[in-house]
């Protein structure tokens, strides 16, 4: 098999086929760069390589759209193309690219209060899927992402605290200002931990 068609299969295996074969002895590191966090996990984890990001940048989007996938891969060492043993280290680095967001909107028939539910140990994708009306969810830190726990994915990442405490009244949807909506009130503040 020719190298370039080996290099052009991002991320096959030297033995020539995809994905994480046990007799595979060698891998290539698959090109993570310019993607989000949660595809470069995949991607690497299908390859059999273990992943390490040692630090989280602040998620700067509005509360209200704050998602870890706005957090896109800069740099993978080794960099891609680079062959490795399977089960490697591959370290990432990442920034924030946060999308643009709407105005929030209080729904006319809102209750003046919202409480806020408890998410300790939900993992990050039960967070997202979790229903709370009348409250927004900002992440305030991510602790860094150690190669055994990313075996788990994005499943590796765990509501650790939370503030306001869970069963606080707060103002739902936030509140009216002169020149839009104050979501400070009714925003969430989480950090997420891993095993």
């Amino acid at each position: 098999m020719a190298a370039s068609a080996t290099l052009a299969g991002a991320g096959a295996f030297l033995s020539g086929g995809r994905g994480a074969p046990p007799h595979a002895r060698t891998a290539i590191v698959p090109v993570v760069k310019g993607i989000s966090v949660d595809r470069a996990l995949a991607r690497l984890r299908a390859r059999g390589l273990r992943i390490a990001i040692p630090r989280f940048p602040r998620l700067r989007g509005e509360p209200t759209r704050q998602r870890m996938s706005d957090l896109v891969v800069v740099a993978s060492r080794p960099h891609a193309g680079v062959e490795v043993q399977p089960g490697a280290v591959v370290t990432i680095t990442l920034r924030d690219v946060p999308h643009p967001a709407g105005s929030p909107v209080i729904p006319v028939d809102a209750p003046a209060t919202a409480t806020v539910p408890d998410l300790r140990g939900l993992t990050y994708l039960q967070l997202m899927r979790y229903p709370m009306p009348g409250v927004y969810l900002a992440i305030r830190r991510i602790a860094p992402l150690r190669p055994s726990a990313s075996l788990l994915g994005m499943d590796a990442f765990r509501v650790g605290s939370q503030c306001p405490a869970p069963g606080t009244e707060v103002a739902a949807y936030g509140r009216r200002i002169a020149n839009g909506i104050d979501t400070g009130p009714s925003t969430v503040r989480i950090d997420l931990a891993t095993p």
